[in-house]
């Protein structure tokens, strides 16, 4: 019994000292490709993508350059507790983002594809708004957030 007991506290303490699984992914529209491993070597293109492919706890690593969304609809669902990092160059050597700028700036002609009252980056953790999982902490920085040449007017078509 007291064996079973010490194997069992002797596991739990390990379990404990391994570090996470947290994973690094990177992304370039410059120099990426979908179909690449999402390395800093080999990134992926577009940063849906990579909050497809992420885990929970993931840190997503995001060169310059004006990301439009998925199919240019001018925004990113983020359904997975990740954190997003930009202002890199495109060959990640260095991280400044105000000279390497991380935007995101839907076009006029995309704004008809954005669903209702979505935000540029709109998370949503099992179908509850701003609820992370416990556990995980999200940081989101180096990025430019801008919906400013979005317009519902249309000069023909209207509104």
């Amino acid at each position: 019994m007291k064996i079973k007991q010490i194997a069992s506290l002797l596991l739990f303490v390990i379990s404990l000292c391994l570090p996470l699984s947290a994973k690094d992914i990177f992304v370039s529209l410059s120099t990426g490709k979908n179909k690449n491993a999402g390395t800093k070597e080999a990134p992926y293109k577009n940063l849906w993508k990579a909050l497809n492919v992420a885990k929970d706890g993931d840190v997503i690593h995001v060169a310059e350059g004006n990301y439009p969304g998925r199919m240019k609809c001018g925004w990113f669902k983020m359904e997975k507790p990740v954190s997003i990092f930009g202002g890199y160059s495109a060959d990640f050597t260095k991280r400044d983002p105000l000279k390497y700028k991380t935007m995101f700036q839907p076009a006029n002609e995309n704004n008809d594809k954005k669903v209702g009252t979505q935000g540029l980056l709109h998370l949503e953790f099992d179908k509850n708004p701003m609820k992370a999982p416990k556990g995980f902490n999200i940081v989101i920085d180096g990025l430019i957030f801008d919906d400013g040449f979005a317009s519902s007017y249309h000069a023909v078509k209207g509104k």
